[in-house]
């Protein structure tokens, strides 16, 4: 059984391999990315930063295979 689920990831506009980690600071490898369960909850997340228009969502898809 294979199971496939969507989450959500911040990153910055002018830099897309750039992600906010759970600490608040960005790093560059994506492993490090603080991932979010819904759109709001990751919206929230960018609202908090000192320049949210630096930032944006993005769709990240999970695949579990093999279950």
């Amino acid at each position: 059984m294979d199971i496939k689920y969507r989450r959500f990831a911040i990153g910055t506009k002018e830099r897309p391999t750039v992600f906010l980690m759970k600490s608040g600071e960005v790093s560059e490898d994506a492993e490090d990315a603080q991932l979010f369960e819904t759109i709001e909850e990751a919206n929230a997340e960018i609202q908090k930063c000192d320049e949210p228009e630096l930032f944006k969502l993005y769709d990240v898809e999970i695949s579990v295979q093999g279950i």
